[in-house]
């Protein structure tokens, strides 16, 4: 949350905060700095960008807070896992457990999440496609790349499970 100049600022800065929309929690987990508003006279903010992670820190919470209403924001959680802040990657990972089936125009991206360097980003996204079952099928292919490469064994193995929630079209793919 954007800190105020003073202690005077404090509850309208606040204020301005208290109900953000998840799209724009998604943009603010998406990009690494934070905008920051000054008090420069009553009734004038002033928006300035500054190099932080709390903007990104909080939109993790929220969106962790917010349940399964954070849905919209599974393509920005599952990166988020991944991040080099801690608290980024605890509440995206909590965040993501809260969250059921991704929807079937996501298939495509968390296949593609499959292949990245973090253990923990292949790991979200093979839980995700795992969730979306038999909807999943067109992330065959990847999940079985993900089960046969030298991947880490969390990743393999949720790779493995994922196969199975999709069901008998997962059989030829093996």
């Amino acid at each position: 949350i954007p800190r105020a100049t003073n202690s005077t600022d404090a509850p309208m800065i606040e204020s301005v905060f208290r109900v953000i929309p998840v799209e724009r929690l998604i943009f603010f987990l998406l990009h690494p700095w934070q905008t920051w508003i000054h008090l420069t006279r009553p009734n004038n903010l002033q928006i300035s960008s500054v190099p932080t992670i709390g903007l990104r820190r909080s939109a993790a919470e929220q969106l962790c807070q917010l349940g399964a209403a954070a849905s919209p924001a599974v393509l920005a959680l599952v990166p988020a896992v991944g991040d080099d802040d801690d608290t980024v990657r605890e509440h995206a990972a909590a965040a993501l457990e809260n969250l059921g089936p991704p929807q079937p125009g996501d298939v495509a991206a968390l296949a593609e999440f499959l292949k990245h360097e973090s253990a923990d980003v292949a790991y979200w996204a093979a839980t995700l496609l795992g969730r979306a079952g038999h909807q999943a099928h067109e992330a065959l292919a990847e999940l079985n790349s993900a089960l046969r490469e030298d991947r880490p064994l969390a990743v393999r193995q949720r790779a493995a499970w994922a196969l199975g929630e999709i069901g008998p079209a997962a059989q030829s793919a093996l």
